[in-house]
This record gives structure tokens, C-alpha cells and sequence, in this order.
């Protein structure tokens, strides 16, 4: 855990700081140029990233790995391909979908489900992110 609190230090330290030189750098180029927020604290940012790679990623990705794609995705392909054996020397339909639940597309769907659930994971600890640095008041839109 004390690595993901180092990487998310070091990953928004290096964010924050160069999005904040950025923002003063336009500022100072195009005076007219109104910045829409409140400049985010660096340390503070950085502090709150790495508690939140350290508890809520390192949760969420426990969770994911360890509950979600061996019980629920593995589980769900596994008992296809077990109803595909004992289908598969049948005649007819049910013998097709036996030879079907055999072939290499149960594969590529089991990947793409595995992707699938990791993206929405990232989706969803970037919405917690975000929502959290609100709720600190780290990110704030001007009055």
C-alpha cells in the first residue's frame, strides 16, 4: 500500500504542478484569459491522491480481482463451457449450441467482459475521485 501512496503523490505532484504552471503561463500570455476554477493546492491534491490510490483503488481493484472476475465472470464461462461438453455429442440444435459453447468466441466474449468491467471500475474511481476532491473542497468552480 505505501507504493500506491507514493504513485499517486508523485503522479498528481507532477499533474497538478505542471496543469497550475500551464494555467499561470496562459494567464500571463493571453491577459484577458479568465481561469474558470480555484487554483487546486499541489500538496494538498497530491496528499489527497495518494490516500486515495493507498484505500479506494487498492479496495476496488481487490475487490475486482479477487470477487468479481473469478466468481461472477469466470464462474459464468466456465459453467458454459461444462453445459457445452455435455451437449456437444447430441443431434440438432442442441448439439450446435454444445459445439459453439466449445469454440474460441467464449473466449474473446470472456475477455471483452473483462475489459468491459475494468473500464467501468476506472470510470467508477474517477467519479469517487472527483466527487471526493469536492467534497474536501480541492476543486472548485469560482462564485
Amino acid at each position: 500500500m505505501p507504493q500506491l501512496f507514493r504513485a499517486g503523490v508523485i503522479a498528481s505532484t507532477i499533474g497538478y504542478g505542471l496543469t497550475s504552471l500551464l494555467i499561470r503561463l496562459r494567464t500571463m500570455l493571453i491577459p484577458e484569459y479568465v481561469v474558470p476554477t480555484v487554483p487546486v493546492s499541489v500538496p494538498l491534491a497530491a496528499i489527497y491522491t495518494g490516500v486515495f490510490m493507498a484505500i479506494v483503488s487498492n479496495v476496488r481493484y481487490q475487490l475486482l480481482q479477487g470477487i468479481i472476475e473469478p466468481y461472477f465472470i469466470d464462474g459464468v464461462f466456465r459453467k458454459i463451457e461444462m453445459l457445452g461438453d455435455k451437449l456437444e455429442g447430441r443431434r440438432g440444435v442442441i448439439g450446435i449450441v454444445g459445439r459453439t459453447a466449445r469454440l474460441g468466441c467464449w473466449k474473446q466474449m470472456k475477455g471483452l467482459m473483462i475489459v468491459l468491467v475494468r473500464w467501468a471500475n476506472g470510470l467508477l474511481g474517477s467519479w469517487i475521485a472527483i466527487g471526493g476532491m469536492r467534497a474536501c473542497g480541492l476543486q472548485k468552480l469560482k462564485d
